[in-house]
């Protein structure tokens, strides 16, 4: 049985008493024959009543008129009694046939009533319950009602599955001429209650008190008056009347009703969609008079001040609110009917307003001022908690409202204006109608913001769904998302222009489409680049009905050539977590100076998974980056050989750090970077625990800085780190090549081997060994060329290089220049007893032998492209010698312009020459130098007898097309 259907049992029990004393009167007819045997009061009354009420009578009656009924009890299947009188005195009188016999008068004394609805399946009152369900008879119930009835030490107790109450010390007397002509009071002047709430029913000390209640009812009225004074419990002083002729009238005047105890509210449950409870409650006072006009309430004056102490409104187990709060209200009816009413929570909001009633219609005016959001999350029902995350940081906020019923259209009008956090004050006005018999409702407003605005419309119907359209214009982001669940993005600055259309499903769920515009948006310091002149936003999904989620798929362009596209974009708003997929692609030239990077350029591809919780913790993984190309300044990688990265990102938008990794990525097959955890700070501070790069030299290839190689390169950095001051970190390197060759076919290498480390930081310097088995420069082998080398800042020095030329050796030294264009490299050195002999027989000349040992220096500096520097000075002291023919040769090109005749040039040549094979020279020289990028110098030989000077002039282009056609 529900709590009403109890309450509904305890206001008809009396009535059901009395069909109980009617039974008895019936029975009064065969009293006599039985009286004597007490058959009828151990037998038959028991059991007739069991077989008609499903309740036992169990009772002793003495005498006739009066007729004495002692022990009365009535009684269900359990032991609890229903009703328990020590002795009642009844008092009838006959009428002719078929009138039933009428009850004059009934006195009870010491009257027990105890309903026990604890256990709903089986209640000492069940058998009330098919009588109550049967609904009103037809008879003419005052035939078996008393015309006076009085009782004295009156108790009741009532015990239910939520609460149990009791009352003590109460004496009832009434009059009924008819069912309509009804008199009666109630008195105590040592009345005891109690109450507790629960199952359980412990001791509970009784408050004591005075009762006094009168009742009365007329064919044209119904009047009580009720003085009851139950310290801690009930406190009432009041009068009430129902006037029904000539027009229906309430009049009510309550001077002081306190209610204490959580009974009270509980009865009001019975009757409330919420249940109730509250500690105290406090009316006084409460004054309503009221009337009936053309079926339309017409309140002539009316006055109440509430307050109720710790009120909990609950539903299905969830609070709608929890607190004090006071109602304060007064009204009257002049030209027309109007009321001022305001209301106080527990942390003093307050709302305040006026009502008013007149032929145009009934209006409804609230105004609420200075709210925190404190007060209104204080306030905040727990079933509405999904629409919390929704709720805008603000210091205060004043709003109205005003509505209107006239005919069948309800209008609203609002005006919201928050002073957000930033100190700025949003203005939001709206205005709306519905009416009831098409069911159809509209509402429009407009939202200023600083120099921004936005406005909304939106209508429904029972045949077309929900649709709405939001304009934005030149709003201020960083304030306008301090209306909105994002407050981690408050530093946001942009100006936005978007426009929004919503259509609601038949699901419930709401479908949007959305574009945005922002120009030159920025986040904290970080600021788009100018060259980012409009970012846009397209996107279309989902709102749950709910308001627990958004799914979107959506486009973003920052500028031309910049685009990206987000996929299943989950938006999940109560846990505040986003999730998407996206891919898109970017010019680096364009991109590049988001990170102020201006010297950057190629093509980008990307593609990954995002998520991101509470607005401020995220990860892209995996992410997947490709270029191709890709260049920084004048340095590229080859065309045609991607550079693709893959590794997971996490970030924190608040502290604006990063950490990637692990890093992989490749460029086209052959050359591999990996890295542990790469951590970025919000300085711009790079670290990682380490760092690898390992190639196949095809890059090098590619990029023609060399025209083969086999091999492979390995670069390890530890403690990696990068900042304003540079790179950092220790790196350890190794190459191992079979074979180099260097453009141009200049050189060819084999048998390289390379090793050593170096220190980043402050400026890159490192300590290394090279060993080359064997080199082939211009035609000339060279072998076991081995050294030291050394890295300093942008240059690579390798110093005490050794090795075995031509039968004598070379000691020297080469410069490197790797990250400027072209790649410089300086040679220098000195040449030690270098055999011409051998020279001869490796190059072979034509038509020149040399002999001798030679020493000196040499330099040279060159590009991949060009020679940029020349010095060369050798010379020959010991057994240095030249063929004959040659020396012939040299001398007819010097003096053949000053002899005549051929056979005194040939006595002059052999008295210079002689006649050996070989002239023997005391020295020789030869000193090379770069002018106007041509080779140019002198080579000089000395004898007693003969010196001969040769000039020197070659082009460095014919000179390189010589070695090469040497080397092939």
């Amino acid at each position: 049985m529900t709590q009403k259907k109890q309450h509904s049992a305890l206001v008809k029990v009396i009535q059901s008493m009395a069909m109980a004393v009617r039974f008895v009167v019936v029975c009064l007819v065969l009293a006599d024959i039985f009286l004597m045997s007490g058959l009828l009061e151990r037998r038959i009354i028991p059991g007739v009543s069991q077989r008609i009420f499903g309740a036992r009578i169990n009772l002793w009656l003495e005498g006739r008129n009066p007729l004495y009924v002692r022990g009365l009890t009535i009684q269900g299947d359990n032991d609890a009694p229903l009703l328990y009188a020590d002795a009642v005195s009844l008092r009838y009188r006959f009428s002719p046939f078929p009138t039933p016999p009428r009850i004059e008068s009934v006195d009870a004394l010491g009257l027990r009533l105890h309903v026990d609805g604890r256990n709903p399946d089986n209640p000492n009152y069940a058998f009330l319950l098919s009588h109550l369900e049967a609904g009103d008879s037809n008879t003419d119930a005052s035939y078996w009602f008393p015309e006076t009835f009085s009782a004295s030490e009156i108790s009741i107790r009532a015990d239910m599955p939520d609460w149990s109450a009791a009352v003590t010390g109460l004496r009832v007397e009434a009059r009924m001429e008819a069912m309509n002509d009804i008199t009666a009071s109630i008195h105590g002047r040592e009345t005891r209650a109690a109450w507790q709430s629960g199952f359980a029913w412990p001791d509970v000390p009784e408050t004591a008190g005075n009762v006094s209640a009168t009742f009365g009812r007329t064919p044209e009225s119904v009047t009580l008056a009720t003085t009851i004074d139950l310290p801690d419990f009930l406190v009432l002083d009041g009068e009430g009347a129902f006037i029904m002729e000539p027009t229906p009238q309430v009049r009510l005047n309550m001077d002081s009703l306190e209610l204490n105890g959580p009974l009270f509210g509980m009865l009001l449950s019975l009757y409330a969609p919420l249940d109730i409870t509250f500690e105290a409650a406090t009316i006084a006072p409460l004054h309503l008079n009221a009337s009936l006009r053309d079926k339309f309430p017409l309140i002539e004056d009316a006055e109440i001040d509430a307050h109720v102490k710790n009120l909990a409104l609950n539903y299905d187990g969830r609070p709608w609110y929890s607190g004090d709060l006071r109602i304060h209200a007064t009204g009257s009816h002049e030209t027309y009917a109007e009321a001022q009413w305001a209301t106080t929570f527990g942390q003093g909001q307050r709302i305040s307003g006026t009502f008013a009633a007149d032929e145009a219609g009934i209006g409804l005016d609230a105004t609420l001022a200075d709210w925190t959001a404190a007060h209104i999350i204080s306030l905040w029902p727990e079933p509405l908690v999904s629409y919390k995350p929704y709720l805008p940081e603000f210091q205060h906020v004043g709003a109205t409202l005003s509505c209107r019923f006239q005919d069948d259209t309800i209008t609203l009008d609002t005006t919201l204006s928050p002073l957000l956090s930033s100190g700025t004050t949003a203005a939001i006005a709206a205005s709306g109608t519905y009416t009831l018999q098409e069911h159809e409702a509209s509402i429009q407003g407009r939202m200023t913001l600083g120099d921004g605005h936005c406005t909304f419309q939106a209508a429904m119907g029972p045949a077309t769904p929900l649709t709405a359209t939001l304009s934005v214009e030149q709003m201020n982001a960083s304030e306008a998302l301090l209306l909105t669940p994002l407050p981690t993005l408050k530093d946001l600055d942009a100006l936005v222009s978007a426009t929004m259309d919503i259509q609601r499903e038949e699901n419930g769920a709401y479908h949007f489409s959305l574009t945005a515009r922002t120009p030159t948006p920025a986040y904290g310091a970080w600021k788009l680049p100018e060259t980012f002149d409009a970012p846009e936003l397209s996107a279309n999904g989902v709102l749950d009905a709910d308001f627990s989620s958004i799914i979107a798929d959506g486009a973003l362009r920052l500028t031309e050539g910049v685009d990206v596209n987000l996929h299943a974009f989950h938006y999940n708003i109560r846990d505040s977590h986003i999730a998407a997929r996206f891919n898109g692609s970017a010019e680096l030239a364009t991109l590049g100076p988001i990170f102020d990077q201006h010297d950057l350029w190629g093509d980008m591809t990307v593609a990954g998974a995002f998520s991101m919780h509470n607005w401020r913790n995220g990860e892209i993984s995996p992410l997947h980056l490709s270029f191709d190309p890709l260049g920084y300044d004048h340095i590229s990688l080859p065309y045609g050989q991607p550079l693709t990265l893959d590794l997971p990102i996490r970030f924190d938008l608040e502290t604006l750090s990063v950490d990637a990794g692990p890093v992989h990525a490749a460029l086209d097959e052959g050359t591999h970077f990996s890295a542990d955890t790469i951590q970025v700070t919000p300085e711009g501070i790079m670290i990682s625990s380490s760092l690898l790069f390992e190639s196949d030299f095809s890059p090098l290839v590619a990029k023609q800085y060399l025209a083969a190689a086999d091999g492979r390169i390995m670069v390890k950095v530890e403690d990696f780190a990068y900042d304003d001051t540079g790179l950092g970190g220790i790196a350890t390197y190794n190459v191992n090549a079979s074979q180099i060759t260097l453009p141009e076919n200049l050189a060819n290498m084999q048998g390289v081997t390379l090793a050593g480390t170096a220190s980043l930081r402050p400026h890159p310097s490192g300590k290394g060994t090279l060993r080359i088995d064997e080199s082939l420069v211009g035609g000339i082998t060279l072998r076991q060329t081995t050294g030291s080398f050394t890295l300093n800042e942008d240059r690579i020095v390798i110093e005490n290089t050794n090795l075995s030329l031509l039968g004598g050796g070379v000691t020297g030294g080469i410069e490197l220049r790797p990250f400027e264009a072209g790649i410089p490299i300086i040679v220098s050195g000195e040449a030690n007893d270098i055999d011409l002999r051998l020279f001869t027989n490796e190059f072979d000349p034509p038509s020149l032998v040399l002999t001798g040992l030679v020493n000196g220096t040499f330099e040279a500096g060159f590009t991949s492209q060009q020679l940029t520097m020349l010095n060369v000075d050798l010379a020959a002291h010991e057994n240095f010698s030249m063929n004959r023919d040659m020396v012939e040769q040299l001398l007819l090109q010097q003096y053949v312009g000053e002899m005549t005749g051929s056979r005194q040039m040939a006595r002059m040549l052999e008295s210079v020459i002689g006649k050996d094979a070989q002239r023997s020279f005391d020295s020789a020289r030869l000193k090379l130098g770069l002018e106007d990028e041509r080779i140019a110098g002198y080579a000089k030989l000395e004898s007693a007898a003969l010196d001969l000077t040769i000039d020197i002039m070659a082009d460095p282009q014919a000179v390189l097309e010589a070695l090469r056609a040497r080397r092939q």
